[in-house]
């Protein structure tokens, strides 16, 4: 979102779709810090245009609703629109009652309704209820605060932070309202409610992440100084990744609360704002994030940093979305604009078999070089591979098209490995590059317990060992409660990749547990199958 062309701020986050007085914890992490560069092809892409309907209007907040229609705010005082475009391309603007409203972070709840903030004056939240098409307008409960960023959650409670006054509220679904002051000064933009119903928000005044739980406890994430998160988002694995403005970073707090960031490309990329694009199918799959930049939109997976879809100077990104078919919408403040960007056939494709790997086993890559609908044979393709922390490819192999144009190997990769494959070109066909499919890597974890039947007090020992080795890297006993688990207890792996977990249990009952490891920079999260201990 926008305050001014001079000053970029974040845009809504969509991480809940298809998001008084606190004690504060300062929350303890063990903060592994990986940054990834890109070196190597920008992924090709494609364009489509839709100018906005009012001229020099700011377009800059925008989100995907669940008929495939996509909402956008016309930001400057002379537009001051609301406006979607439909899935068949029909453009409608729809005033904002309140005149010079300056609104800010937009999101679309379970009916398909569209909730957005407005800035200027006292501040409101507004629902647009797209049945009636009609805007309700609620003051918040703190004038003056400059309502900023807006996320729906689950169960339809609307968090907006308050940057002003250096709260968050929320709305519930029923109707009532609620404040949470952050730390003086921390200014929050970003915000983001997760699956678990627990918030997240960005607070680039103190270079903070804080989360706000469910069960009523402040913490935070202190970041280097300077980085000034922006937008934040929170996947479908419980991954929560924040835009770094200043630093040109993308950050991922992982649910093992361990830290990666990575390096964007370009000098000065400003990664503002971001989406999620939720294609978590079974298992733990880290989704992909979309963020605007400067220069174009940029893609992050498990694996890093995979490519850059770079743009002219036409155009600049302020605002992301995702449709459910994973093709990305930004508002362009530059060209008065939104657009479609979507991987372009360059003639050369790439896919693999799996994107969620269990280990040893191997994933099938293949693809194709056409020139057209033209298959090209006896063309060398270069396979790269690059994994987290890597700033460059390296090359995994060289193989040969064969009459229909078609290659294929196998890999056996031990950490999360993102692939390209590179054509140089020739006299029929110039340099063409593929997409670059992410394989996360699913570590191989066993468990073994001393006893399933025991009485209270008496000690349980659990061990195992998980491969590949991750040294001293935290996992946890964790209980069902519900539809939830919670932490029983925890201990690290050895330097072999073996582990002990010792829990004494004291009440009597039937306790559904197993053993996670909540994943890190190199492989997914993994967890055993549950086991039943009986304590009578």
């Amino acid at each position: 979102m926008l305050n001014s062309p001079a000053r970029k701020a974040a845009s809504a986050s969509h991480g809940a779709r298809h998001s008084k007085s606190v004690f504060v914890t300062l929350l303890i992490t063990l903060a592994l810090i990986t940054v990834a560069g890109i070196t190597g092809s920008s992924i090709e892409a494609k364009v489509s245009d839709t100018s906005s309907p009012t001229p020099v209007s700011f377009p800059l907040n925008i989100t995907a609703a669940p008929d495939g229609s996509v909402w956008y705010t016309e930001s400057r005082d002379i537009a001051n629109n609301l406006v979607q475009r439909t899935s068949g391309g029909t453009l409608t603007k729809f005033p904002i009652p309140s005149s010079m409203s300056d609104p800010g972070g937009i999101d679309t709840d379970s009916n398909g309704d569209i909730w957005f903030t407005e800035k200027a004056g006292d501040g409101r939240l507004v629902m647009f209820d797209t049945s009636g098409s009609s805007f309700i307008e609620f003051p918040t409960p703190v004038a003056g605060g400059a309502p900023y960023d807006v996320s729906v959650a689950l169960n339809d409670d609307v968090w907006f932070s308050l940057r002003d006054s250096d709260q968050i509220g929320v709305r519930r679904d029923s109707g009532a309202w609620g404040i949470v002051d952050l730390t003086a000064g921390s200014e929050p933009h970003g915000i983001a409610a997760g699956l678990d119903e627990n918030v997240f928000i960005a607070a680039p005044g103190n270079d903070r992440i804080y989360e706000w739980t469910k069960q009523g406890t402040l913490r935070y994430w202190g970041l280097e100084a300077g980085t000034n998160p922006q937008d934040i988002a929170v996947d479908g694995t419980g991954n929560v990744w924040f835009s770094g403005q200043d630093r040109g970073t993308l950050g991922r707090i992982m649910p093992s609360h361990q830290r990666v960031e990575y390096d964007l490309p370009g000098e000065s990329s400003e990664p503002l704002g971001l989406d999620v694009a939720r294609v978590t199918g079974s298992g733990h799959r880290t989704d992909p994030v979309w963020v605007a930049l400067t220069s174009g939109v940029g893609v992050v997976s498990a694996c890093g940093v995979q490519g850059e879809h770079t743009l002219d100077s036409t155009y600049h990104p302020m605002d992301v979305t995702v449709e459910d078919d994973s093709d990305a919408w930004f508002t362009d403040i530059r060209g008065n604009r939104i657009s479609r960007i979507f991987e372009s056939t360059s003639g050369l494709t790439l896919v693999a078999n799996k994107t969620l790997l269990g280990f040893p086993s191997g994933v099938v890559l293949s693809g194709t070089l056409k020139d057209g609908a033209t298959p090209l044979s006896g063309r060398t393709i270069k396979v790269l591979f690059k994994e987290p922390g890597d700033t460059t490819w390296t090359s995994l192999t060289n193989v040969t098209t064969n009459g229909s144009g078609a290659f294929n190997l196998a890999d056996f990769p031990s950490r999360n490995r993102a692939y390209a494959a590179n054509f140089d070109g020739d006299n029929v066909k110039g340099r063409a590059f593929s997409p670059q499919p992410c394989v996360e890597l699913e570590p191989s974890l066993s468990a073994s317990y001393s006893d399933t039947v025991v009485r209270p007090g008496e000690q349980i020992s659990i061990s195992g060992s998980m491969a590949p080795i991750h040294k001293w890297s935290p996992l946890r006993l964790e209980v069902k409660d519900g539809e939830n688990w919670k932490w029983l207890a925890g201990t690290a792996f050895s330097a072999n990749g073996s582990y002990t977990i010792n829990w004494t249990p004291a009440a009597t009952g039937e306790y559904v547990v197993r053993v996670t490891f909540r994943g890190d920079a190199d492989n997914s999260w993994v967890s055993t199958s549950d086991r039943i201990i009986a304590v009578n």
